[in-house]
């Protein structure tokens, strides 16, 4: 496969949600999702924006990021998605506050 032809191919790929995933499954994945937002940078900043986007909807409340949407735990995955978004310049607020932040602010969010 021609080199030229791999941007063209991960934006035929990409899920309606922003993600992508494994295999053609409609379920997006943290994995797969953050090494295509890497591979496309800002390059294609619609996608590369959806990509990040749906990494954002998956974080966890802890901060964490799970391998995949709706596991319980945070995964290996969280040091990927800092890598992209480091590599974006997107790498700033957390998207959610952790319990310490919260409780230094005053505010509970529904952590606890």
């Amino acid at each position: 496969m021609q080199p030229n032809l791999l941007p063209g191919l991960l934006l035929k790929r990409q899920l309606p949600s922003g993600g992508w995933s494994y295999f053609g499954s409609p379920q997006p994945s943290v994995e797969t999702t953050t090494l295509a937002v890497m591979a496309r940078g800002m390059e294609s900043s619609d996608a590369a924006r959806s990509g990040l986007d749906q990494l954002a909807r998956m974080q966890r409340r802890d901060g964490a990021w799970p391998a995949f949407g709706g596991d319980s735990d945070g995964s290996w995955t969280t040091a990927l998605v800092l890598c992209a978004l480091n590599g974006t310049g997107e790498f700033g607020e957390p998207l959610f506050p952790t319990r310490l932040e919260a409780k230094s602010k005053g505010q509970n969010n529904g952590l606890s």
